[in-house]
Parts: structure tokens; C-alpha cells; sequence
């Protein structure tokens, strides 16, 4: 549910790598994370960075003949890879900016495995369970779990 929400651990600001001359399609692995979500795109053309325009795979399909190479105007992402339209004409450094992927903490992992999302979003992930649980018993007509995670009384948890 979380997980292409955007939050101060799971952003990204100019990641960089490499194109190479007359590469259409760049693998996104080759940035080093895994983007869920792009905010911009750039080449570094010289001293300048200049924003590409998102469109569809299938715009640049029906305009690509495969014959021209520039400098990039255009990219789409399709099977975790990145076009860039028309294709570099020369080497250039792309930046890409937005929402990644965090390490997956599996059960079978070592003790001290953590993320971002075990350790800064653990309070509200379980808020969230607690209030998907409540909504769920409401709607069944069964009577709310004993503990009242909202309110504090005295005691504790009433």
C-alpha cells in the first residue's frame, strides 16, 4: 500500500549513469536502484542538464525507424528499461530523479536485516493493520478487538 508513496527515505535525486552512442534502451539496473516511480529524466549535454519528455512506448515506436540518432528528447520505461528517443548520438551521462525500491527483509535474513520501512515506517504500517483490522470487524458486525489502540486510559490500553 505504501510502497509507491512517497516519503524521505524512499526518494532518489539525480542518480547517474551512462548511455552509450547509439544505444536505444538503457537497463534501469545499470543506475544502481530500482525505480518505482520517475520524476524527471535528464542528459547531461555538456555543462547542462536538459529534461527529457515522458511518452508512451508505443508514441516512440510509431515515430522510431530506426535510422536517426541526436541528442535525446524523449524517454519511456517498458520491462524495466529505459528508451531514449532519438537514440544518443554519443555518450551521455543520464540523471533520473523519483520514488525506489527498498531492500526486501525476508524472514529467512539475519537477525540486525533492516530497512527503512522496518525501522521509520514500522508505527505506521501497524497503524494502518490495526485500522484495515477494525474496519473489517465493523463490517462483519463483530464486536472490536479488546485493546482500543486510539485512546489511553490510566492503565494503559482499555
Amino acid at each position: 500500500y505504501f510502497k509507491r508513496k512517497r516519503f524521505y527515505f524512499n526518494e532518489f535525486n539525480d542518480v547517474a549513469a551512462t548511455s552509450s552512442a547509439s544505444q536505444t534502451y538503457m537497463s534501469l539496473s545499470r543506475f544502481g536502484i530500482r525505480p518505482i516511480l520517475l520524476d524527471s529524466v535528464k542528459v547531461v549535454i555538456g555543462t547542462r542538464d536538459y529534461p527529457l519528455t515522458a511518452k508512451t512506448w508505443q508514441a516512440i515506436d510509431s515515430v522510431d525507424a530506426g535510422q536517426w540518432y541526436g541528442f535525446p528528447e524523449w524517454y519511456s520505461i517498458h520491462t524495466e528499461k529505459l528508451r531514449l528517443y532519438p537514440p544518443p548520438n554519443n555518450a551521455y551521462v543520464v540523471r533520473i530523479a523519483g520514488i525506489k525500491d527498498l531492500t526486501e527483509v525476508s524472514a529467512s535474513a539475519t537477525a540486525n536485516a533492516t530497512n527503512p520501512w522496518v525501522d521509520d515506517a514500522e508505527q505506521m504500517i501497524r497503524c494502518q493493520a490495526k485500522g484495515y483490522s477494525e474496519n473489517y470487524r465493523k463490517k462483519r458486525g463483530r464486536k472490536p478487538l479488546r485493546a482500543d489502540f486510539g485512546k489511553r486510559t490510566g492503565k494503559g490500553f482499555s
